[in-house]
C-alpha cells in the first residue's frame, strides 16, 4: 500500500499537476483550510481529529442533504476511493432513531490520526466586520437560514430527542453566565488587579473594560437567560455555527456557505442569533426587520424576536470573558500571552468590546 494515501486520491481526483496553496486565515477553532488547485477545479482541503470521525460523518450527510434539497451554495462533498470508513454498526452512527439501510457517504480519507475531507471551493469574500453589511445582502442571508430551516425541520421525523425539548447550548450559556454572576466576575476583577501590564497594553486595556462592561450585562441578563433556557424549545437539525465568516458573497450576491461541522439538533434560533449576531451591531434597527422577514418564510410563531437577542447577548458576554480567561489564568505564560496579542485575535477582542458597548446602548433604550 502506498504511503502517501492523501497525495494518490488527491491525484486520482485532481489530475497531475495539483498543487495546494495554504489559506493564511482560520477559523478561531484553529481549525486549517488548504486550498487545492488543479486543471479540473479547486478545491478545500480539510482534516480533522480521528477521534471526531463520526461526528463529522454525520455533519456530511447534513451538508449534502442541504446541497441536494436546496438551491443554495452549498459545497459538493468529493468521495475518496481509498481510506473509506467503515461501520460495524448502522445504529451507532445514524443521525435519527431510526436505523438506516442506506451506508453513510465516503467523504472521508483516514490516515494515521487523521481524517480529510475535499469539498468545492466556494469563491467570495466574507463581510469582513460586523455593522457593514448591506441590506440586500442581509435579506439573503435571512433568506438562506430559512431556507435550510425550511427544508430540515421535517428531516427525518423519528428524532433520537424530543422536538421540543430543553435546548443544552442554552442551558450550558446560562450555568455558565450565573457562575460569573456569584463569583465569577469578582474573581476575574481581583485577578486583573495583579496583571502588571495591564494597563500597558492596548489588548490587555481592552479586555480590562470588556470585565467591566460583562459584570453589568451579565447581571441584567441572567433573568431572560434563564427563562428561555428552562423552556421546551423546537428542535431539529441546523448548522450552529453560521457566523459572518461562513457567508461568501461577490457584492450583495450570496456565493457560498461553509464550514458544517458544527452542525447537529439544536433550537434554529442558534442559527439567527450566531448569524444576526456578527453581522449587526446590537443598537441596528435591522434586527426586527430581520427576524421578521425569517418568521415570515419560516413560522410566525417559530421564534420570538426577544429570544434571538437574549441568546445573542448572553453569547457575546460570555465569548468576550473567555478572552479575559485567557489573559488572567495564563499570566504567567507567554506563549499563551502572545496568542492573546496576534493581529486576528486581537481584531476579534476589540469588536467584542465594540459589541458590548452597543448592548449596554440598547439596554438603556425605554423599554428593554
Amino acid at each position: 500500500m502506498s504511503q502517501h494515501p492523501l497525495k494518490d486520491e488527491l491525484t486520482r481526483l485532481c489530475g497531475n499537476g495539483w498543487k495546494s496553496v495554504p489559506v493564511s486565515v482560520g477559523g478561531f477553532s484553529g481549525a486549517r483550510v488548504t486550498k487545492i488547485e488543479s486543471s479540473v477545479g479547486t478545491f478545500a482541503l480539510k482534516s480533522h481529529p480521528i477521534l471526531f470521525r463520526d461526528r463529522v460523518l454525520a455533519n456530511h450527510t447534513f451538508q449534502e442533504f442541504l446541497a441536494t434539497q436546496t438551491e443554495l451554495p452549498i459545497p459538493y462533498l468529493h468521495r475518496w476511493s481509498r481510506g473509506r470508513t467503515r461501520h460495524e454498526s448502522v445504529e451507532e452512527h445514524d443521525i435519527g432513531s431510526v436505523v438506516s439501510k442506506k451506508p453513510l457517504p465516503d467523504t472521508l480519507l483516514v490516515k494515521d490520526e487523521s481524517c480529510w475531507e475535499l469539498s468545492d471551493w466556494m469563491p467570495g469574500q466574507p463581510v469582513r466586520s460586523t455593522g457593514w453589511i448591506r441590506d440586500e445582502a442581509l435579506n439573503t442571508v435571512i433568506d438562506a437560514i430559512a431556507a435550510m430551516h425550511s427544508c430540515v425541520r421535517d428531516w427525518n421525523p423519528n428524532w433520537s430527542i424530543p422536538a421540543d425539548c430543553i435546548e443544552r447550548g442554552l442551558e450550558l450559556r446560562f450555568n455558565k453566565l450565573l457562575s460569573f454572576v456569584h463569583s465569577g466576575f469578582d474573581k476575574y476583577k481581583a485577578r486583573w488587579k495583579l496583571l502588571a501590564d495591564r494597563h500597558g497594553h492596548p489588548v490587555l486595556l481592552s479586555l480590562g473594560r470588556i470585565l467591566s462592561q460583562a459584570s453589568d450585562l451579565g447581571t441584567r441578563l441572567l433573568e431572560p437567560m434563564q427563562s428561555l433556557a428552562t423552556i421546551p424549545l423546537p428542535s431539529h437539525w441546523i448548522a450552529r455555527d453560521l457566523w459572518r465568516e461562513h457567508f461568501l458573497f461577490d457584492g450583495d450576491r450570496l456565493t457560498g456557505i461553509i464550514d458544517f461541522t458544527a452542525s447537529k439538533i439544536s433550537w434554529p434560533g442558534l442559527d439567527l442569533a450566531r448569524s444576526l449576531g456578527t453581522f449587526l451591531l446590537d443598537e441596528d434597527p435591522r434586527w426586527e426587520s430581520a427576524v421578521g422577514r425569517y418568521r415570515s418564510a419560516v413560522s410566525p410563531n417559530q421564534i420570538e424576536l426577544e429570544d434571538i437577542r437574549v441568546t445573542h447577548r448572553v453569547s457575546t458576554v460570555l465569548s468576550a470573558m473567555h478572552y479575559v480567561e485567557l489573559a488572567c489564568l495564563n499570566s504567567d505564560n507567554q506563549q499563551a500571552r502572545k496568542a492573546i496579542y496576534e493581529p486576528r485575535i486581537a481584531a476579534r477582542i476589540l469588536e467584542l468590546e465594540i459589541s458590548l458597548n452597543s448592548i449596554a446602548k440598547s439596554l438603556q433604550q425605554p423599554g428593554a
